[in-house]
């Protein structure tokens, strides 16, 4: 796919940021994100560079898991993009870690 919405979490321990939104990807970029709320409350004008499109996720995969003591990755049975990504840098350090979550992948025409 190159053209689809998908409901996206970023949840980052280091500054306890939970970040979702539903992201609308054409070409393989983020091109608009809707409904976005961080930490509960709504935001009007989100920064599209704090999200991710599902080729973008993978290539954060690659790059980070090298970098990380402990990198999980549940990719869905269907359409086979990372479901889920938890990555620990440190394991023994406190608010270190980051995931992604992913669902909701529809195709856009």
């Amino acid at each position: 796919l190159t053209n689809y919405t998908f409901k996206f979490t970023r949840v980052c321990m280091c500054d306890h940021l939970i970040l979702n939104g539903t992201v609308t990807v054409k070409n393989g970029q983020v091109v608009a994100v809707a409904d976005v709320n961080d930490r509960g409350l709504p935001i009007a004008n989100p920064d599209l560079s704090e999200f991710k499109s599902i080729e973008e996720l993978f290539e954060f995969i690659r790059t980070e898991q090298p970098k990380a003591e402990v990198t999980k990755v549940s990719f869905d049975e269907g359409l086979y993009f990372p479901a889920r990504i938890d990555v620990d840098y440190i394991t023994h350090a406190a608010d270190d870690e980051i995931s992604y979550l992913v669902s909701d992948v529809k195709a856009l025409p």
